[in-house]
């Protein structure tokens, strides 16, 4: 399940706008000299027909000249403007594949441009090429070190590895942007809520939901209740954890074909969880579970998955324990259209303050302190270690993989999803699919069987969530692996021993 999907902005400002130089082309006098027995009549004549002449021919040199010479340049430059313009109006559109294309041709066009190098950025980062991605904010920031896309670029990738405080400098310079000014005050919230900054990370939220131009009406809405529900975060240090915590293992199951974990909710009331690295939250509690608590709700918000739209209501739990962690002031929003039979997800926001790995065929779930990764390598040797490769957090876990014989793409790893698919439409911009009845992955070195391929259209999560995938890579490819997640080196480790 994919929620909290974020979106860029509106377009403000102008740029397909081409500004006159105010050149001028000024060619040499020319006065000719008659003869003296001429009348003056006759000399001012001649005088007044050779200017005219002159005059006439310099003037349709010039033309010779913009025609054949000036009128490429111009055109050219015009035609980087419409490129530019139309990544902008597909980026904003949901469609960031073809937003790369128009932004690369813009960029090809003028090289020295850091918003077509920053706008081409924001294009990857939505396609999940996050490493492209910085690359080209980094050479957009050469150009003009206050480039706000390009500082926007950058805090959105520092979010998603985790650097918060590394992020906000970056954001704050962000909020000066013409285009997406929105976007980077609540990107700017999201990162101040992470610190624990709930006042300020409240203010960069209320900022955010004065740009009624730039973000629509539900995420207005959105904007304004959390800015709400950060407020009455304050004073809480939010999943907070004992220093001493190392380690602890638990067993899991599955449940419809999902991994379970049991969860002990303030103390008192267990349920079993879904994992899922998919779901962008934090605990998310199914409206059954939720009336076998006693919570006292801050506020409401409208979210994203694949099963449509869904209205949260926030509450905070004094508690959760799973095995020997024990995490305090934990965020959790109700459900009422819950779509599992489990009593709730465990998301992201939980996922990735520890180290996770997650043994398939021993069904059991070790987690450990994100200071103490040495407790995984004492379980996993470099004969067991199949392949380790980065990932970045968005809005789900990407990670670079391959179908059958398609080239490497950005991929959603979702250990919410029952079963690896594609996407079946190009609606998105993207190459149609052709179906088929089985195939593999390959995520670096590693080759995983693929029991069967299915086929989604998410044309609609693309286009709402103005981002682009071609496919999730589901728990059907790991049963029989043994799964190592690293939040705090951004690193996915697929072993087949669990030794």
């Amino acid at each position: 399940m994919r929620l909290f999907f974020p979106r860029f902005g509106r377009f403000h400002g102008n740029p397909g706008s081409a500004k006159d130089d105010g050149g001028m082309l000024v060619g040499p006098s020319f006065i000719p000299y008659g003869c003296a027995r001429l009348g003056a009549k006759r000399i001012v004549d001649r005088t007044l027909r050779s200017l005219v002449g002159a005059t006439l021919g310099l003037i349709l040199t010039c033309a010779i000249s913009i025609l054949f010479v000036a009128h490429p340049v111009l055109s050219a430059s015009q035609d980087g403007e419409e490129h530019l313009q139309k990544a902008i109006d597909e980026l904003l559109d949901g469609r960031p594949l073809p937003a790369v294309t128009d932004a690369s041709e813009a960029v090809e066009v003028d090289p020295q441009s850091a918003e077509a190098l920053a706008i081409l950025g924001l294009s990857q980062l939505k396609c999940g090429e996050w490493e492209k991605a910085e690359v080209r904010f980094s050479e957009a920031m050469v150009i003009d070190s206050l480039s706000p896309e390009a500082q926007l670029g950058l805090g959105a990738i520092a979010i998603s590895q985790m650097r918060y405080r590394d992020a906000i400098p970056h954001l704050r310079r962000a909020t000066s942007s013409q285009l997406f000014p929105g976007a980077a005050y609540r990107a700017l919230a999201s990162s101040l809520e992470h610190l624990n900054l709930h006042q300020e990370a409240s203010h960069a939220m209320r900022e955010a939901s004065k740009y009624t131009g730039e973000l629509r009406p539900d995420e207005l809405v959105n904007a304004r209740a959390f800015a709400d529900i950060f407020a009455a975060y304050d004073g809480r240090s939010l999943y907070s954890m004992p220093k001493d915590f190392s380690c602890t293992s638990v067993q899991i199951a599955y449940s419809q074909d999902h991994i379970t974990v049991p969860v002990v909710v303030n103390g008192t009331t267990r349920g079993d969880f879904v994992l899922d690295t998919g779901h962008s939250g934090s605990l998310m509690l199914s409206d059954e579970f939720a009336k076998r608590l006693d919570l006292e709700y801050v506020g409401e918000i409208g979210a994203i998955s694949l099963d449509g739209e869904l209205r949260l209501r926030a509450a905070i739990l004094d508690s959760i324990e799973i095995g020997g962690l024990v995490m305090r002031d934990v965020p959790v929003f109700m459900c009422e259209d819950y779509p599992f039979q489990s009593a709730g997800l465990i998301g992201w926001e939980i996922i990735q303050k520890v180290n996770t790995t997650i043994d398939f065929e021993g069904l059991q779930i070790r987690l450990s302190s994100l200071d103490k990764p040495e407790w995984h390598g004492e379980r996993i040797t470099d004969e067991a270690r199949a392949e380790c490769v980065p990932f970045i957090y968005m809005t789900s876990m990407y990670v670079i993989a391959r179908f059958g014989d398609d080239l490497p793409r950005a991929f959603v790893f979702d250990t919410g999803a029952d079963a690896s698919c594609l996407h079946r439409s190009d609606s998105s911009g993207g190459e149609p699919t052709q179906e088929g009845t089985s195939s593999s992955i390959r995520i670096g070195d590693l080759t995983l069987d693929l029991p069967r391929t299915e086929y989604l259209d998410f044309s609609a999560v693309h286009r709402r969530g103005r981002y682009y995938f071609p496919g999730v890579v589901g728990l059907d490819v790991l049963r029989h692996s043994v799964l190592h997640i690293f939040p705090g080196e951004s690193m996915l480790c697929i072993g087949r021993d669990k030794s």
